[in-house]
């Protein structure tokens, strides 16, 4: 389990991070950890998470078109836990795309794009699930145990980027993901994605979408997806005030009621971030604060 790693500490790992910015020739780094601070009507609560993928491609290097990549995923709160979900694959990249075997993720989770929810891990995790795939929620719920085995692949026409995926379980029969986003006009990337769980006794389908836009100073994202056969969406906007400094608002329906959030967001040393953010439920219930930092770990490539 990941046991309290503070604020503190996240900031010495961003330092040490800093140093290590030139990887090994092949060897790439993404994701970030993140500490924060969550309160409301009761008492706060301290969320530390981290959630990165370490990867090497032999192709980068000119030698043979093979690499792997393992990705690690882990929270620790005052509440709640998510012991580190650890997953990985073993890739070919061929002429005509990658193939992964093993235990890659899902491409509607890295294709879609999904709603911040105030930029807080904890409630990515939760609600924020809704718009992911059925493939993260049976990972979460049971552990990298519960997931036995699957298989990827990867291509690239132009501006048009797509992924297939299937993956076995323990507690699920099968899951079957596809899912491909188009940039054009400079400006706009747009996505789409479709998932078939089936579990044994029972089987659902589910469609998402989202459509991004980015204007330089200006951004905004629009996700829809349909759970259970309900369907969800969120909308965002964000203005970078000046170098460095973005605010942001979004508006979020789901099925825990409506939300709506607004944040700021300050990055450093390129891949340093501090920010706050408000989230606000429907109904009579509290606004929710968040206060949050970290670090991006995007190294080699």
């Amino acid at each position: 389990m990941l046991k309290k790693l503070g604020l503190t500490s996240v900031m010495l790992l961003s330092a040490g991070a800093a140093h290590a910015q030139s990887m090994p020739a092949g060897f790439y780094m993404d994701g970030y950890v993140q500490g924060e601070y969550i309160t409301g009507s009761g008492d706060g609560e301290f969320v530390y998470g981290i959630d990165v993928t370490l990867g090497y491609s032999g192709a980068n290097t000119g030698s043979m078109p093979i690499g792997f990549e393992l990705d690690l995923y882990a929270i620790d709160s005052d509440g709640f836990n998510v012991d580190p979900v650890v997953l990985g694959s073993v890739f070919y990249d061929s002429s005509f795309g990658r193939i992964s075997i093993g235990k890659p993720d899902s491409p509607l989770d890295d294709y879609i794009a999904r709603p911040s929810f105030g930029n807080s891990m904890l409630f990515n995790l939760f609600p924020g699930y809704y718009f992911g795939s059925y493939f993260n929620l049976l990972v979460l719920d049971g552990g990298s145990n519960n997931y036995q085995y699957g298989a990827r692949f990867d291509g690239q026409m132009g501006n048009f980027e797509y992924g297939i995926s299937y993956h076995d379980f323990q507690d699920a029969n099968y899951s079957i993901a596809a899912a491909g986003r188009y940039r054009f006009a400079d400006y706009y990337t747009a996505a789409f994605g479709v998932e078939y769980l089936d579990n044994g006794s029972a089987s659902d389908t589910k469609y998402s979408a989202s459509l991004e836009a980015d204007y330089g100073q200006f951004g905004g994202q629009m996700t829809i997806t349909n759970f259970e056969s309900t369907t969800l969406y969120s909308i965002r906007a964000s203005y970078e005030v000046m170098q460095n400094l973005e605010l942001s608002a979004e508006y979020i329906d789901f099925p825990f009621g409506e939300m709506a959030t607004i944040g700021a967001e300050y990055s450093f040393m390129d891949h340093g971030y501090v920010g706050a953010s408000a989230l606000m439920p429907s109904g009579s219930v509290d606004p929710i604060y968040n206060i949050y930092a970290g670090w991006k770990l995007n190294y080699g490539g």
